[in-house]
C-alpha cells in the first residue's frame, strides 16, 4: 500500500564548527549545497550524503551569502567586509577575488549568458561584475535599506532587488537604470521570484505574504492571504503552474489568477532558506546554530493545479502575459520606462584602474547581456533519480556529517578510470615514510621551543624556532606571541623580521598571513622608534646601549624594506594573495614619513 506521506526528513549535520550564516541549493539538479559560516568558510555539500565534498577557507570575515550558476560548475560566496569570491568547482579552486562592497554581502545571482554576476550588500547597492575583466561595470543606488534579495531575469536584461526599505526595483542592464520600484505597504522584502517563462515577478515580505506583479503594466496581480510567519523563500513550478513559498515549519502552495492557497504541508524543519525542484521532488534546506537540515516534499501528492495544459514559451503566453525571450532581445514594456529615480553610477574607469580590459573589447555595451540563441548557458535538466522516502529504522539512525578542514579533490569529469583498491593503497603509502620524517622533525622543534617557553625565556624560544629552518615551527609560535603585542621588544623584532622573507615568499596561504599580520603588528607599535633612531643618530659612540640601539633600529628598517619589495611584487598576483599584499604593501607607507 503506498504512503500518504508527503514530506520527510532527509538529513541533519553539522556543518560548520560555528554560527552557520547562509545556505543555497543549486537549482538544476537539488542534487548540490553550498553552506557559509562564521568560521569563514564555505562548504559543499552533495545533498544526501553524510560528508562534504570540499571546504573553501579564502575569506578572512564570516561568510553571509552563496550561490551557485546555472550549471552547478561555479560558485561565487559573499563576505562581511564586502568581499565576493569566484570558485571553479570543476577543479575545487579560487578563481577571482572581487572587493568593492563597503558592508556585508546579502544577495548574489548569476548572470543567465556570459561572465556576469549581480551582487547586493548591507552598504543598500547593487553591483554588477564582469568577472572577465575582474571588476566592477555598474553600481545601481536607490535602495535605503539593506538588499536582501536579488535576481536576474531568465533572458538576461534585467535585475530585481528587494530591500529593507520595502521596495522591490527593477533594473534594465542594457539601458544602465532603473525601470520600475514597487512598494510594499509594509515589511522588508525577504525574498523574489522571476516567473520561469512570463513576465511575473513574485516577492515575499515579513508581513507573511506573498504578492504578484505583472512586469508589462507594473501593477500587482494579487496578494496573498497572511500567513502566521514571515516569507523566507520562493520558488515557482519549473513549468509556471504554481508558486511554493517556504516560511517557519511550514511549506505553501500558491496560485495568483484568482490568488487561493492550493495546499500547505507542514515541516518541522525552522525556516526554509532555500528550495529546489526536481524529479518532482521539492528539496527545501534551513539551519539553526551549526546544524543544517533537509526536507523533501513528493509534489506529486500536492494540488498544484486544477488539471491546467503546459503552458508553451510562447510570446505571448495562457494568461495573455508576454514571455521571457531566451533569443537575446530586449524584453519590451507595454509602458514606457520613467525617469530614474535612484542614482546610477557606472564604474568602467575604476574598474580599468583595477584590471585591463581583455584584448578583444567585446560586443557594444547595448549587446553585452544579450543571450546567445544556439548558445544558451541553461542546461537542459536531466532526469536525476528521486530521493527514497527514509523507512523507520532509517528515521531512527540518521546519518552524520562532520565538516573538512581541508579541500577535497573535484570529481573527476575527464573521463578517467579509478584507480583500484590496491593502487590506492599504495599511492597513499609511497610518500609516507618522508610524511612521518617532517612530522618527526616538526615535534622535536616544538619540544625545543616549548622547554625554553615554559621556562619564560621568550626571546630564546624565538631563536629556536628561527634557527630551527622550519617554517611551520615558527608559524605556530608566531600564531602565539602576535596576540600578546607586550611580549615583543626591538630584540625580538631583530630576530624574526628576517625569517619572515621565507614566509612572505611562500605559497601557503597560512604562512603569508602569519607573516603579513607580523610586519603590521611591528610597524604599528615599533616603526615610530625606528625611525626615530635612525633620524636621530648617536654622535657619541661610547654610549654602547644607544649604539646597539641604533643598529638594532637600522636592521630592522632594512629588513622592512626588503619585505616591502616583496609585498609589491606579489600585489601584481591575481586572486586573494594580490589583494592581501596590496593591503599589507600600503602599511609599509609608514616608513616613509
Amino acid at each position: 500500500m503506498a504512503s500518504s506521506k508527503r514530506s520527510w526528513k532527509l538529513q541533519e549535520f553539522v556543518a560548520h564548527n560555528s554560527t552557520v550564516n547562509c545556505l543555497a541549493l543549486g537549482s538544476n539538479s537539488g542534487r548540490i549545497l553550498a553552506t557559509g559560516g562564521d568560521d569563514r568558510k564555505v562548504n559543499v555539500w552533495a545533498v544526501g550524503k553524510p560528508n562534504v565534498l570540499m571546504s573553501l577557507a579564502s575569506h578572512t570575515s564570516p561568510v553571509e551569502c552563496v550561490k551557485f550558476d546555472v550549471n552547478e560548475e561555479r560558485m561565487v560566496s559573499g563576505s562581511k567586509s564586502g568581499t565576493l569570491k569566484l570558485y571553479d568547482l570543476v577543479q575545487g579552486k579560487l578563481v577571482r577575488t572581487l572587493p568593492g562592497h563597503g558592508s556585508a554581502v546579502s544577495g548574489l545571482d548569476f548572470h543567465p549568458f556570459g561572465d556576469f554576476l549581480a551582487s547586493g550588500s548591507e552598504d543598500q547597492q547593487v553591483k554588477v561584475w564582469d568577472v572577465r575583466r575582474k571588476g566592477c561595470i555598474y553600481t545601481y543606488k536607490g535602495h535605503t535599506g539593506t538588499i536582501r534579495c536579488l535576481q536576474t531575469s531568465p533572458d538576461g536584461r534585467w535585475i530585481i532587488s528587494g530591500s529593507d526599505d520595502g521596495t522591490t526595483r527593477l533594473w534594465d542592464l542594457t539601458a544602465g537604470k532603473m525601470l520600475h520600484s514597487f512598494q510594499h505597504p509594509t515589511g522588508s522584502v525577504q525574498c523574489l521570484q522571476f516567473h520561469p517563462n512570463e513576465f511575473l515577478l513574485a516577492t515575499g515580505s515579513s508581513d507573511r505574504c506573498v504578492r504578484y506583479w505583472d512586469l508589462e503594466s507594473f501593477e500587482m496581480i494579487s496578494c496573498s492571504e497572511e500567513a502566521s510567519t514571515g516569507v523566507k523563500s520562493i520558488a515557482f513550478h519549473p513549468d509556471g503552474l504554481c508558486a511554493f513559498a517556504g516560511h517557519k515549519d511550514l511549506l505553501r502552495l500558491y496560485g495568483w489568477e484568482p490568488p487561493s492557497c492550493r495546499d500547505t504541508e507542514a515541516m518541522p524543519c525552522g525556516s526554509m532558506l532555500d528550495m529546489a525542484i526536481s524529479s518532482n521532488q521539492l528539496i527545501s534546506v534551513s539551519c539553526s546554530g551549526t546544524n543544517v537540515s533537509v526536507w523533501v516534499v513528493d509534489m506529486t501528492k500536492m494540488r498544484m493545479t486544477d488539471d491546467a495544459p503546459e503552458r508553451p514559451a510562447t510570446a505571448l503566453s495562457q494568461s495573455g502575459r508576454k514571455a521571457f525571450d531566451r533569443g537575446g532581445h530586449r524584453p519590451a514594456t507595454s509602458v514606457a520606462p520613467r525617469p530614474p529615480a535612484s542614482k546610477i553610477e557606472e564604474e568602467g574607469d575604476d574598474a580599468s584602474r583595477r584590471s585591463p580590459p581583455p584584448d578583444d573589447e567585446g560586443p557594444p555595451p547595448a549587446d553585452v547581456f544579450a543571450g546567445k540563441l544556439g548558445n544558451a548557458r541553461t542546461p537542459p535538466r536531466r532526469p536525476m533519480e528521486p530521493f527514497r522516502m527514509p523507512s523507520s529504522e532509517d528515521n531512527a539512525h540518521p546519518p552524520k556529517a562532520r565538516p573538512a578542514e581541508r579541500v577535497a579533490p573535484a570529481a573527476d569529469k575527464r573521463g578517467r578510470q579509478s584507480l583500484s583498491e590496491q593502487e590506492g593503497i599504495d599511492t597513499l603509502l609511497k610518500g609516507h615514510n618522508t610524511l612521518c620524517k617532517v612530522i618527526e622533525d616538526r615535534q622535536l622543534h616544538l619540544r625545543k621551543v616549548h622547554e625554553q617557553w615554559s621556562r619564560s625565556e621568550v626571546k630564546s624560544s624565538i631563536s629556536t624556532a628561527v634557527q630551527s629552518r622550519n617554517d611551520g615551527v615558527l608559524v605556530d609560535l608566531l600564531s602565539v606571541i602576535n596576540l600578546k603585542p607586550s611580549l615583543w621588544s626591538l630584540g625580538i623584532c631583530a630576530i624574526v623580521l628576517p625569517a619572515l622573507n621565507t614566509l612572505l615568499s611562500s605559497r601557503h596561504e597560512a604562512h603569508q598571513q602569519s607573516a603579513a599580520t607580523t610586519i603590521r603588528l611591528v610597524l604599528k607599535h615599533f616603526a615610530p622608534m625606528i625611525i626615530s633612531n635612525i633620524k636621530n643618530a648617536p654622535a657619541d659612540h661610547s654610549d654602547l646601549s644607544k649604539e646597539e640601539r641604533y643598529q638594532r633600529c637600522q636592521g630592522c628598517w632594512s629588513y622592512l624594506k626588503k619585505l616591502s619589495d616583496i609585498a609589491r611584487s606579489r600585489s601584481q598576483e591575481p586572486g586573494s594573495v594580490g589583494t592581501q599584499m596590496k593591503e599589507l604593501h600600503m602599511a609599509f607607507a609608514v616608513l616613509d614619513t
